[in-house]
C-alpha cells in the first residue's frame, strides 16, 4: 500500500468515528469536521486535475454536491456523501494498484549496482556505467544485471521473469545470458555483450513504462464524454433547482435537494472506471505467463484479429537449423569452407550460426580478414582478390539447388563472381507446440498464413504439417511488407515472427507479435512479446483480449443503465442522497471488481 493510500485511509477512519460521535451529539460542528477530514483527498485531487486539465471532473461535482447539501442544512447527508464517495476513490486505488502489481514488481526485476571485475579487483558499481565487453561477477541469490555469455563457471538460473516459467535453466561457459533472471546456484562471470541500458530486462522496464500511460480508443473516448458530461450534468442540475420551483412543482428546498442528488447519480464514476482496471488487469494476467502486451491499445487490437501471418524460421520451427548436407561444384575447393565461415560469423541469422557450428567441428578454419556487406533478406557479399562473393539465396532454377528443395531443405548458395561453388543444405525441426497452436488459432476463427523468406517446398513440407492456410514463401522483406498492406485493406491482422527480416512487416501488421528469442528490432517493433516463446500463448494472449472487451464493454452498459435508472428515480423522488450515493458509488466498486476478475482468467 502506497504511503498516500494509506494516508487516505486513516483520514476516512478518523472521519468515520468522528461522524458516529456527530450522530450520537447530533453536533453539526462535528458533521463540519468529519467533512473536512474526509474530503480533504478528493478535494485536493479535484482542484489540481481541474487545474493541470483545465476542465471540472467527477471530483469536481461530488464536493459541489456534498457543499449544496450543506448549504441546505443536509449536514449528516453532506458528510456521508463525501464519506462514501471518498472511500469509494480509496478502494479504487486500492485495486487499482492491485492490477499494476505485477507489473510494477517487474519494474524492480533490474538491479540497479553490480559487480564488476576488472584487474582481479571486484568493485561495486551503478548498472548504468556498465558498458559493452565489461566483465561482471554474479553470485548466487544475485541477478544478472545485464545481457552477456558466462566466460567463467557454471550455474542454475531462475528464469521466471522472463518466461513466467519458475524453473531452473543450466548456464555453462559459452552460453548466453540474459539481464533480471536469478544466479540460483553457483559464482558466474558474465562478460556483457550490450550496455546495461540496452539489455533485454531494460527494454521489458521501458515497455512497461510506456503501456501503463497509454489508453485505447474507448478510454480516450470515455474521457473526452466525460470532459463535456460533467458541464451537462451541471446544467441540468441548475435547471433542476430552478425549473420546479418556479412552475410549483417542488418548493425551493426540495428543488435544490433534488438538483444536488442529480449531481451525484449523474456523475459518470463508474463509466470512467470501465476500462482501465481491465486492461492493467489483463497486462498482468499476461506478464505472469510471461507475455509482455505493450499497452491498452494493443490489446484492443488483438480482440479484433481476424488473419494471422506467420515467419516459419525462428517461429514455427525452433530457430536452430541443422547443416545436413554440403555440395561442390569441385570437391577440390573445401578451402571455400574458409571463407564461408569468415562470412557467416559476421552474421547473427539462425542459418549463418548453424553453418558456422557445422564447419567449425569439421575443420580448422584458416584466419581470414573479411568484410562483408549485408542484404537485408538476401544474404551476404564480399569482395576478395577482386572477386565478388555472395552467401545466401537467389531465386533461379540450378538443378542441385531444386533438388535439395524438393526434400524440404532450406538452401544456402555460395557464389564467386555469380558461379555457384557450394550448396548449403539445412533442416530445421517444428517447435512442439505449433500443430495444438495453430489448432487452436483455427478454432478461434482466425485464419493462418505463413510468410517466409524459404523456398516453397520448405514451406509446404512445414505447412502440411500444420495445415495452415496458406503459403507465401521466396518473401523478401518488402515482399512481407507489401502482402501485409495488401491483407489490411480487407480483415485486421497480426503478423508474428522473430527476426530482423520481420522488422518492417511486424511494424506494417495491426499487430506485431515477437518471439522472446527473436532479435531486438524485432522486439522494440511488436507489440507483444512472447518472452516464454510458446507459441501456444497467441491463442491464450487472444482468448485474454477478447475477454478484456467483452469486461469493459459490460461495465460501460452497467455504468449507463445504472445513471440513467437513478437519474429517473431522483426525478420521482423516490431516491434520497445517502441512497443515491451508496447505489452510484457501488456501481463504481462493482466495475472495478469485475475488471480485476481478469488478474486470474
Amino acid at each position: 500500500m502506497s504511503k498516500k493510500l494509506k494516508i487516505d485511509f486513516i483520514s476516512l477512519i478518523i472521519s468515520l468515528f468522528i461522524m458516529v460521535a456527530a450522530y450520537i451529539s447530533d453536533n453539526t460542528i462535528l458533521w463540519i469536521i468529519s467533512f473536512i477530514i474526509g474530503g480533504r483527498a478528493k478535494a485536493i485531487e479535484g482542484v489540481k486535475n481541474t487545474l493541470e486539465n483545465r476542465a471540472l471532473n467527477v471530483e469536481f461535482l461530488m464536493i459541489l454536491s456534498a457543499l449544496g447539501a450543506f448549504f441546505i442544512g443536509y449536514f449528516q447527508e453532506g458528510a456521508i456523501l463525501i464519506f462514501i464517495f471518498s472511500l469509494s476513490g480509496v478502494l479504487e486505488e486500492f485495486a487499482l494498484n492491485k492490477a499494476e502489481k505485477t507489473l510494477t514488481s517487474l519494474l524492480n526485476l533490474v538491479p540497479e549496482t553490480a559487480i564488476k571485475y576488472t584487474d582481479d579487483t571486484e568493485v561495486v558499481v551503478p548498472i548504468y556505467e556498465l558498458k559493452k565487453n565489461d566483465v561482471v561477477i554474479v553470485k548466487v541469490g544475485q541477478q544478472v544485471p545485464a545481457d552477456g555469455i558466462v566466460i567463467f563457471g557454471s550455474t542454475l538460473l531462475n528464469e521466471a521473469s522472463i518466461t513466467g516459467e519458475s524453473r531452473l535453466v543450466e548456464k555453462q561457459v559459452g552460453d548466453a545470458v540474459v539481464s533480471g533472471v536469478l544466479n540460483e546456484s553457483a559464482t558466474i562471470h558474465v562478460q556483457l555483450t550490450l550496455p546495461a541500458k540496452d539489455s533485454a530486462m531494460q527494454k521489458i522496464v521501458d515497455f512497461i513504462k510506456e503501456a501503463q500511460n497509454e489508453n485505447t480508443e474507448t478510454e480516450l473516448g470515455i474521457k473526452k464524454f466525460e470532459k463535456y458530461y460533467v458541464y451537462i450534468v451541471l446544467l441540468l442540475s441548475a435547471l433542476v433547482m430552478i425549473v420546479p420551483y418556479l412552475l410549483n412543482i417542488w418548493d425551493l428546498n426540495t428543488s435544490i435537494y433534488r438538483g444536488i442528488v442529480l449531481l451525484v447519480v449523474g456523475s459518470p464514476c463508474a463509466l470512467v472506471a470501465s476500462v482501465s482496471p481491465v486492461m492493467l488487469s489483463a497486462m498482468s494476467n499476461a506478464t505472469k505467463k510471461g507475455v509482455l502486451i505493450k499497452g491498452s491499445k494493443a490489446i484492443e487490437q488483438i480482440a479484433n484479429i481476424e488473419s494471422i501471418y506467420m515467419d516459419k524460421t525462428g517461429t514455427l520451427t525452433y530457430g536452430t537449423p541443422q547443416v545436413v548436407d554440403i555440395a561442390f561444384e569441385d570437391v577440390s575447393e573445401t578451402h571455400l569452407l574458409d571463407i564461408i565461415y569468415h562470412m557467416e560469423k559476421q552474421s547473427n541469422h539462425p542459418l549463418g550460426k548453424a553453418i558456422v557450428k557445422y564447419i567449425d567441428n569439421i575443420r580448422t578454419v584458416e584466419t581470414m580478414n573479411i568484410t562483408t556487406k549485408e542484404i537485408k533478406g538476401i544474404g551476404l557479399e564480399a569482395i576478395i582478390d577482386d572477386n565478388h562473393y555472395f552467401l545466401g539465396r537467389k531465386k533461379n532454377n540450378h538443378p542441385k539447388v531444386l533438388i535439395a528443395q524438393s526434400k524440404g531443405y532450406t538452401t544456402v548458395e555460395f557464389y564467386k563472381n555469380d558461379t555457384l561453388l557450394v550448396l548449403i543444405s539445412l533442416d530445421d525441426q517444428l517447435r512442439s507446440d505449433a500443430p495444438s497452436s495453430i489448432s487452436n488459432l483455427k478454432n478461434l476463427g482466425i485464419k493462418t498464413h505463413m510468410i517466409t523468406g524459404d523456398n516453397a517446398q520448405s514451406a509446404q513440407k512445414i505447412a502440411k504439417q500444420l495445415k495452415i492456410d496458406s503459403i507465401d514463401s521466396g518473401c523478401l522483406p518488402i515482399d512481407k511488407v507489401n502482402i501485409l498492406k495488401e491483407a489490411k485493406k480487407s480483415e485486421t491482422i497480426a503478423m508474428l515472427g522473430d527476426g530482423i527480416n520481420d522488422g518492417p512487416a511486424l511494424s506494417i501488421a495491426d499487430v506485431g507479435i515477437a518471439m522472446g528469442s527473436g532479435t531486438d528490432v524485432a522486439m522494440e517493433t511488436a507489440d507483444v512479446i512472447l518472452m516464454n516463446n510458446s507459441l501456444s500463448s497467441v491463442s491464450k494472449v487472444i482468448n485474454l483480449s477478447k475477454k478484456a472487451k467483452k469486461v469493459y464493454t459490460q461495465n460501460m452498459f452497467f455504468s449507463i443503465i445504472v445513471i440513467v435508472f437513478l437519474v429517473l428515480m431522483n426525478f420521482f423522488q423516490n431516491i434520497t442522497l445517502p441512497l443515491g450515493v451508496v447505489f452510484h458509488e457501488g456501481s463504481t466498486i462493482l466495475v472495478i471488481l469485475n475488471g480485476l476478475r481478469l488478474l486470474r482468467d
